[in-house]
């Protein structure tokens, strides 16, 4: 979902750049509009998710119920990024490419298709400082293994997710009114 929100949200004005050369509208709209829209795929993908877990015993829990509001903030957080690289992107057109190759080294450095008990302890931390990381751990833990992820980690999930979220919002305010014409 990361990908695929962060990607969409990217090149959300260049794709719809008709409709915002011929009619003014908040262009945040846009970047909101190509971002729940894979939000909502995402529902989708965990919907067959739990039907299949339900067909191979894997038992659900309360603990499960707190991965919505888990998957909120990592929606809140893929918003921020979106909007700060769309508005990057009026800028600098090659920032896709960039952020290509970084959602790449990333998937590598998050332990979406290993756990974190394979990485020494010492980098434990480290690998913490990507906010991912904790997405993705502390979704494990609430769906997987019925234990609550610890406070201050998704403390840490909240503030980076909404301060991103912050200064996405700000910078893509600065850069919407030249929009039309960079695009």
């Amino acid at each position: 979902f990361f990908a695929e929100g962060t990607m969409a949200g990217v090149f959300s004005l260049v794709s719809k750049i008709g409709i915002i050369k011929k009619i003014y509208f908040p262009r945040i709209i846009v970047v909101f509009s190509s971002t729940l829209s894979s939000f909502i795929g995402l529902f989708f993908n965990l919907l067959v998710f739990i039907i299949f877990a339900c067909f191979a015993g894997l038992a659900i829990s309360w603990h499960s119920l707190l991965f919505l509001p888990l998957i909120i903030l990592l929606y809140i957080f893929v918003v921020g990024i979106s909007l700060l690289l769309t508005a990057l992107y009026i800028k600098l057109r090659d920032i896709n490419q960039v952020w290509e190759v970084l959602l790449q080294v990333g998937f590598w450095l998050t332990p979406i298709i290993y756990t974190l008990s394979l990485v020494p302890a010492n980098l434990h931390t480290l690998l913490f400082y990507n906010p991912m990381t904790g997405f993705i751990q502390y979704a494990r833990l609430l769906v997987i293994e019925h234990t609550l992820p610890s406070f201050i980690g998704v403390s840490y999930l909240v503030v980076v997710s909404i301060v991103t979220f912050i200064l996405g919002y700000f910078v893509f305010q600065k850069l919407e009114p030249i929009a039309a014409q960079e695009l």
